[in-house]
């Protein structure tokens, strides 16, 4: 990786029309000819481990529906056709989407790095109420949920409650099981420390990565496993390094700012994760994540260790001024027996794998070329076609509009002769009318009145508080509508009356989608 650039990107694992149409071999039409050495590609869906893209024999022999892809007709069996959560799911082939990924890949000779979130399919980060299959995740239904049947008599059989996730309960209670946890309490899933939490770790490494780690061999290239700290990182890597001992290993968890090893003698290159983009008001492009930049170029031939200068982490919100800034700021590494590669990873456009190309190209193109003349390694977080907000209707490449920015930014590498940008003129703009801290450098425009959000109105969903950024989120990523009364909060506010700047037509967050319907 030292001194190369790659992309990522995903698909939703298990079993939908995402994965049983995804042709790798169109990905590999677009990839044979740009200056990419490597891949980062989901084995599992993203921000969850409640899906995969390989076939597993647990998820098979526990009746796991749509937790990994099958070659069933996803045209007939649809969101809309109430049969579908009666397919015998076991009984049709298992498409294995991420070894068909891996073919490909080695014909144009670029490397893989496959990512798997850690959370597994407990959904230990995120809770039960996330999974796919649960009642209450409409985006999870309508991308494969709708072949799980989770009525009330499905879940009291389970479990013996009216509302579940099958998939998360057949899993905990497998893991139950071969653990000798009896009696357990489903509780104790979500517990740190418990029992039940410890053997759900366990098996994560053991039985989920362990097994795909000895499919695929040396075929991977690497892991960037996220949501680090909710697994025993300790046994994840030797999982890996067990069938894969040169794979090289990142975790998302740890200090972000300055770039350094978190995880000194399990990693092997720093996860790259840009300070968190807090729905619009730290953009990719902004001079937050400038620091990613610095760090690769105070690195040691292109790696970092666990002790820098200011070792304080720099993205935190609580830091009110850009410290790049001040007269003489400077990163320092003392160097140890554990390197880790700085990597950067950052999206190409506004959001993960959605939303506008934020970008200006010199910038874009200055950022990579210091990364990689530093030995570090710079990958652009891309978005597919078929997405909300993407061109096309195929979500087996890249979106196209994507693939020309960073065709435009790579042609930019070779004519740099000198910086332009710095950590003071970052050309980006902060969104959703944040005035915080996460604005550095970027140019903000001040909703108007009646379009601003009220910054201290919330409501509780399925046990969990959100506030206007979650609801506003979608207005530019999805076809989610989040603007419903139903959404009542604090000093009886529903989603529409504390959240104008993306639930009402006259201002600049209300998403197309719902200016087209009209309403």
């Amino acid at each position: 990786m030292s001194g190369k650039q790659g992309i990522g990107f995903h698909i939703p694992g298990g079993t939908h029309r995402g994965t049983t149409g995804f042709n790798p071999k169109k990905v590999a039409i677009q990839l044979r000819h740009g200056e990419f050495s490597y891949v980062i590609f989901g084995l599992s869906s993203g921000a969850a481990g409640d899906r995969y893209l390989g076939p597993h024999p647990i998820f098979k022999t526990l009746e796991m529906k749509a937790v990994t892809p099958k070659n069933v007709n996803t045209q007939l069996y649809n969101p809309s056709n109430p049969k579908s959560k009666f397919v015998r799911l076991q009984n049709y082939e298992d498409v294995d989407v991420f070894g068909n990924f891996l073919d490909e890949m080695e014909r144009i000779n670029v490397k893989v790095i496959a990512y798997m979130n850690v959370q597994g399919p407990a959904m230990l980060k995120h809770g039960e109420a996330r999974a796919f299959d649960h009642p209450a995740n409409k985006v999870g239904f309508s991308s494969g949920g709708y072949f799980v049947n989770n009525n009330p008599g499905v879940c009291q059989k389970l479990s013996g409650v009216n509302v579940c996730a099958p998939s998360v309960r057949k899993w905990v209670s497998w893991v139950a099981r071969k653990y000798s946890i009896s009696p357990y309490n489903f509780r104790d899933t979500y517990i740190e420390g418990s029992p039940l939490n410890t053997a759900l770790k366990d098996a994560y490494a053991n039985v989920i990565v362990n097994h795909y780690a000895q499919r695929y061999g040396n075929r991977i290239a690497g892991f960037w496993f996220d949501a680090g700290d909710y697994g025993d990182r300790a046994k994840i890597a030797a999982a890996v390094r067990r069938h894969n001992p040169k794979a090289a290993i990142a975790y998302n968890r740890g200090a972000k700012l300055p770039l350094r090893n978190n995880n000194r003698g399990l990693e092997d290159f720093t996860f790259g994760h840009m300070t968190p983009e807090d729905f619009g008001a730290n953009p990719p492009d902004g001079c937050y994540n400038y620091g990613m930049v610095l760090s690769a170029e105070s690195s040691i031939k292109g790696y970092v260790y666990a002790k820098v200068f200011p070792s304080t982490d720099l993205s935190a919100p609580s830091i009110a001024k850009n410290p790049y800034a001040r007269p003489g700021f400077k990163i320092r590494y003392t160097e140890d027996s554990y390197a880790s590669l700085a990597h950067v990873f950052l999206p190409a456009q506004l959001r993960w794998n959605s939303g506008e190309l934020v970008w200006n190209i010199r910038q874009a193109a200055e950022w990579v070329h210091r990364v990689r003349k530093a030995g570090g390694a710079f990958t652009w977080s891309v978005r597919r076609s078929g997405c909300a907000g993407c061109t096309g209707n195929s979500q087996s490449i890249i979106d196209p509009p994507v693939m020309e920015f960073i065709k435009q930014v790579t042609a930019q590498l070779k004519l740099i002769t000198a910086y332009l940008f710095d950590s003071t003129n970052c050309a980006c703009l902060s969104e959703l009318g944040t005035t915080g801290n996460r604005s550095w450098g970027c140019e903000h425009f001040e909703p108007k009145e009646g379009c601003k959000n009220d910054r201290d109105w919330t409501f509780e969903l399925a046990g969990t508080k959100h506030n206007c950024d979650w609801v506003c989120k979608p207005s530019a990523t999805s076809l989610s509508n989040r603007c419903l009364i139903s959404y009542l909060g604090n000093g009886g506010k529903d989603a529409i009356g504390a959240c104008p700047y993306c639930c009402n037509r006259n201002c600049p967050g209300y998403s197309r989608r719902f200016a087209l319907l009209g309403t």
